[in-house]
């Protein structure tokens, strides 16, 4: 049998060690050798522990959809109380999954490129239509608001930041993901857009 003290470690080091290779070389570029040699561990580990390629791909997105929305879907558990209550948890969800797509950036660019649709995330884009709805119905949002556009917008904007960093940081010399100051000022200002739209 066994120990799976030992195991763990050696499993939780291929899985980081393919979302980085995932991320810089595609699913197809990285092979399991150079998998296994980043991990540090034998050729055979990821049949061991994965059956394969594919199955450490599925684990990687796996995890990466547990770490990343377990907490922002319990903000949406419950109707919020109040408007306060409303906004308060919308600026709360924003930035905590804004702090896990950072934290997980690698494993994020591969489930885009790879598998952009994991069963976590659309029940993730699910709940937080669903949320916007109920503070649509109990008066907190305008009744005309498009849920489902003002949630692939907040997305597009959280994604976007964490996956084109580099050209952003290129092109305006600083980056939300290195630089706490320039997030904290980022999510007031995507919030601000969120809550009170443009218009004077």
């Amino acid at each position: 049998m066994l120990d799976q003290e030992k195991a763990d470690p050696a499993r939780e080091r291929l899985i980081k060690a393919g979302a980085a290779l995932f991320a810089e070389h595609g699913f197809k570029g990285a092979s399991v050798r150079q998998i296994c040699a980043s991990a540090d561990t034998s050729i055979n580990m990821i049949h061991h522990h994965f059956k394969s390629k594919q199955g450490l791909l599925d684990a990687v997105i796996d995890q990466f959809s547990s770490n990343v929305f377990a907490t922002p879907a319990r903000i949406m558990d419950f109707d919020p109380k109040s408007r306060e209550d409303f906004f308060s948890r919308l600026e709360l969800l924003f930035a905590t999954t804004f702090e896990a797509f950072i934290e997980h950036r690698d494993t994020l660019a591969v489930v885009v490129r790879e598998n952009g649709n994991p069963p976590a995330f659309l029940s993730y884009i699910q709940k937080l239509q669903k949320f916007l709805e109920n503070a649509k119905s109990l008066g907190f949002v305008r009744p005309e608001l498009d849920t489902e556009m003002i949630t692939g917008f907040m997305l597009d904007r959280l994604l976007n930041q964490i996956l084109h960093g580099n050209w952003i940081k290129n092109v305006y010399g600083e980056t939300v993901v290195a630089d706490q100051r320039k997030k904290r000022e980022w999510l007031e200002a995507n919030l601000s857009v969120f809550v009170s739209g443009i218009s004077a």
